[in-house]
């Protein structure tokens, strides 16, 4: 069974017919590009798979669930996201508080228990901390004082993270990224990350 299986996918805006009867099987494991030029419909395919806009026809699955149709919220919960190519991350946060941002959606506390940072608040900040940061050294310092290739690999750190559908399963800051985080210790000295 495909992981994402697209059929037929189209949207319209009035008269204008955007995408039209777009179809597309990746299999787990698999790795896609989608090229055209200016206009071609590329932007709105990634807003129909994410939920920004609801399709006119057709159907797509992930992992054998039907989303057409579903709220971004709802898709995003699933495992799909839409980021952007653009660095926007919290500049006055470390990648790991950066990196739990993007893991919002697999934690199962609410506003009132992050509000109030209640037991069960702690316990789930707690075991994301442990299972991000094994080393205990990922808590850095603000992104802001990041070197450029420092603040992309934050930037594929938070975006994996937004993206990774599975509760307890979590992205490691030490995955392969386009630099070792050990390189980050250096970088700031011993006890700055």
């Amino acid at each position: 069974m495909a992981l994402l299986e697209v059929k037929n996918l189209g949207i319209s805006f009035g008269g204008l017919r955007a995408v039209d009867n777009f179809s597309l099987k990746i299999e787990k494991g698999q790795l896609y590009g989608l090229i055209g030029p200016n206009g071609a419909g590329k932007t709105t395919i990634f807003n129909l798979l994410t939920g920004v806009y609801k399709p006119t026809d057709g159907s797509f699955m992930f992992d054998g669930e039907e989303l057409a149709g579903k709220s971004a919220i709802d898709i995003n919960k699933k495992g799909i996201a839409r980021t952007f190519q653009n660095i926007r991350l919290f500049g006055n946060m470390s990648v790991l508080d950066n990196v739990k941002v993007g893991l919002h959606n697999s934690e199962s506390t609410n506003l009132f228990d992050s509000i109030f940072r209640t037991p069960k608040y702690r316990k789930e900040e707690k075991n994301i901390t442990e299972k991000q940061s094994p080393n205990k050294d990922a808590d850095i310092a603000p992104v802001s004082c990041l070197r450029h290739p420092f603040k992309r690999a934050a930037l594929h750190a938070w975006r994996v993270s937004f993206q990774h559908p599975f509760k307890d399963e979590f992205i490691s800051l030490e995955a392969p990224l386009p630099f070792d985080f050990r390189e980050l210790v250096s970088f700031f000295g011993p006890g700055s990350i």
